[in-house]
Order: C-alpha cells, then structure tokens, then sequence
C-alpha cells in the first residue's frame, strides 16, 4: 500500500523535501567533499517517506471507520414506516 496511488502522491513531496533537507543537514560535508554515504541518504528519503505514508493510511483508515460507524448507526434507526 505505500507505493501505490494516493499514498505515494502525498507521501513523495514530504519525503523529497525532509529528505533532501535531512541528507544537506546530517551529510552535507561527505556530499560536498564527493564521499556521498549511499546509504545514510537513501535512508533521509526513506524515513519521512514511511512516516508520511503510515500517517496517511491511519488518517484514511480512521475516516473509513467514522464513515461504516454513521452507516451503522443509519441502518439501526427505524425507518418511518413505524418498522
């Protein structure tokens, strides 16, 4: 679920702007010096990628539980034929 559709368009634009902030931060001087740790950046994109697409699933789960407990509580009314 995190490489597909809605969860990649909202995740990718934070992960490229926190990741590229985190590896000028924390890497910078390997960057500059042309020594860049593969893995360390690849992580600083990785990291607020997986936190952005987890937020948005939960915050999507979240609303297809409010919307089945409304429906719920809409099939548990009488209806107004006095049912």
């Amino acid at each position: 679920m995190f490489l597909r559709g809605a969860t990649v368009r909202s995740a990718a634009p934070i992960a490229l702007v926190v990741g590229t902030w985190l590896s000028l931060m924390n890497q910078g001087e390997p960057i500059l010096r042309g020594t860049i740790p593969w893995v360390k950046v690849a992580l600083n994109y990785a990291t607020p990628f997986a936190v952005a697409s987890l937020g948005f699933l939960a915050a999507r789960r979240r609303s297809n539980v409010e919307r089945l407990v409304r429906l719920l509580r809409e099939d548990s009314r009488p209806d107004d034929l006095g049912t």
